[in-house]
C-alpha cells in the first residue's frame, strides 16, 4: 500500500505525456507551432478546450484525469506524512495546508485558473515551510536543501506569472518547480515510512 501514491503520480505523468501528443499547438510566442513543446507550453494548455492556435483541444480531459489521480496521490502523501510528524502543531497544519493545496491544485482546470493557482501556491507556500521546519528539528539537512529547492522554483515561476516577464523561461521553472516538488515529497514521505533505529 506504501507504494500506492507513487504508482498513481507515475501514473498521472504517462497520462500527462498521452496528452501532450494530442495538443494541436501554439504558444505563447508563437501560436502558429504545431504540438504541444514541454520547453514552450506551461501545464495548463493541456486544460484548455482550446489550443492556443485556436483549434479544439483533445487533450484536455486526459490532462484532467491526469491531475485528478496526480492530487490524489500528493494529498495520500501530505496525510501520511502528516501522520508520521507526530507533533501536534505541525501535523494539523502539514495536513490542513496540503490537503488544501492539492484541492485547488485540482481546481486549476476550472475557469477559475489564475485564482485557484493563488491559492493553491499560498497553501503549498504553508505545508513545505511547516514541513521544512519539521525537518530543521530534525536536521535532515539533504531533505531541508530540497524542500528549500521546491519552494524558490514555484517562487520564481510566481514571479514571472504575475509580473508578466520572461514568459520564454515560464514554462520551463514551472515544470522545474513541479518536479522539484514531486523529488521532494516522495523523498521525505519515503524517509518518513522508513523504520526507526
Amino acid at each position: 500500500m506504501k507504494h500506492v501514491p507513487l504508482l498513481g503520480a507515475l501514473l498521472s505523468v504517462v497520462l500527462f505525456a498521452f496528452a501532450s501528443t494530442l495538443y494541436p499547438g501554439g504558444t505563447r510566442l508563437d501560436p502558429t507551432t504545431v504540438g504541444y513543446s514541454w520547453g514552450e507550453n506551461t501545464i495548463s494548455a493541456l486544460f484548455q478546450p482550446f489550443a492556443v492556435n485556436g483549434e479544439v483541444n483533445p487533450a484536455r480531459w486526459y490532462a484532467i484525469v491526469a491531475v485528478f489521480i496526480f492530487c490524489c496521490s500528493i494529498g495520500m502523501v501530505f496525510q501520511q506524512i502528516a501522520q508520521i510528524t507526530q507533533t501536534e502543531p505541525h501535523q494539523n497544519w502539514i495536513r490542513g495546508a496540503g490537503i488544501s493545496t492539492v484541492v485547488f491544485a485540482f481546481l486549476v482546470v476550472t475557469p477559475l485558473h489564475h485564482v485557484m493557482v493563488s491559492i493553491a501556491l499560498l497553501c503549498f507556500l504553508v505545508a513545505s515551510l511547516t514541513l521544512n521546519h519539521w525537518l530543521y528539528l530534525r536536521n535532515h539537512r539533504g531533505l531541508l536543501a530540497l524542500g528549500i529547492l521546491a519552494i524558490v522554483l514555484p517562487l520564481i515561476n510566481a514571479i514571472l506569472f504575475y509580473g508578466q516577464i520572461g514568459a520564454q523561461w515560464l514554462p520551463i521553472v514551472q515544470k522545474s518547480g513541479k518536479f522539484a516538488a514531486f523529488i521532494w515529497l516522495f523523498a521525505v514521505y519515503y524517509a518518513a515510512l522508513r523504520p526507526r533505529k
